[in-house]
């Protein structure tokens, strides 16, 4: 029910996006220019739900601005399907915390727009293009799309995640622990000594920057009732740090540190 309502939401979305960039930034532009709202409406929904879904939006919202803008269909919608799927692709890499990364992504998806659209123009329409007068009309919308985003962050991020929990769930940070877990196996299995040595250096670069030591397996204690002491590699642990799903309003709790 709920991925029905967010559904509906982000329909109603699109159409009042529409609105505000065929209307309101009609008169608000720049030397003409306008923000690109639906770059970051698509990028937005291929982050945080996934790459299947940000794709068929962005061939939806595509089909429809081709039909009424009286484009060849099929021009923004292959355009704005690979920037939402490959939104979900970077998703994997990149943490969404962090407002500048967003900012990045969102000044990428705006070069590749305009660049395939003006090569898509040439190419089928037979539109002639003045580089210098592109450059400066990518550049002014950069900016616009730039200045929006850090206005509108706050409720991209708050709504954002609500859809990420419905859509992947708490899935995320198990398949990211297990495909750490299974390419330190793979490396293990390979070159056996040259990891431990490697495994190692990261082990005690980490205790000895926070004053502790945590590294190596201790059996001593262990029995049939007792598990041995083995310390979660602090790969592991900056890998869970880094992926952005660990946020302010969660609650972390440590079962123990395993030495009793």
């Amino acid at each position: 029910m709920k991925k029905v309502i967010i559904n509906i939401i982000l329909i109603l979305t699109t159409l009042i996006l529409y609105y505000l960039q065929s209307n309101f930034f009609s008169w608000f532009n720049i030397a003409g220019v306008m923000p690109n709202l639906f770059v970051i409406f698509v990028l937005f929904i291929g982050l945080f739900a996934n790459s299947t879904m940000g794709a068929a939006y962005g061939v939806g919202v595509g089909i429809l601005l081709d039909f009424l803008l009286g484009n060849k269909i099929g021009v923004y919608a292959s355009i704005f399907g690979l920037i939402g799927f490959f939104a979900g692709v970077f998703d994997k890499n990149f943490s969404k915390d962090s407002r500048m990364t967003i900012m990045f992504m969102v000044m990428g998806a705006t070069i590749i727009f305009e660049t395939l659209t003006y090569l898509l123009k040439y190419i089928f329409l037979s539109i002639n293009v003045e580089i210098m007068n592109f450059i400066i009309i990518l550049v002014i919308e950069i900016i616009f799309n730039l200045l929006l985003t850090i206005i509108i962050y706050p409720l991209i991020q708050k709504f954002g995640y609500y859809i990420e929990n419905e859509y992947k769930g708490n899935k995320i940070l198990s398949e990211r622990l297990d495909a750490e877990n299974k390419s330190r196996h793979r490396v293990f299995t390979y070159k056996g000594w040259s990891y431990h040595m490697k495994e190692d250096k990261t082990e005690q670069r980490w205790d000895k920057l926070l004053h502790i030591r945590t590294s190596g397996r201790d059996d001593s204690h262990s029995d049939q009732y007792r598990y041995p002491y083995e310390p979660t590699p602090y790969t592991v642990l900056q890998r869970l740090a880094d992926s952005g799903y660990i946020r302010k309003h969660n609650l972390l709790l440590d079962y123990g540190c395993g030495k009793g």
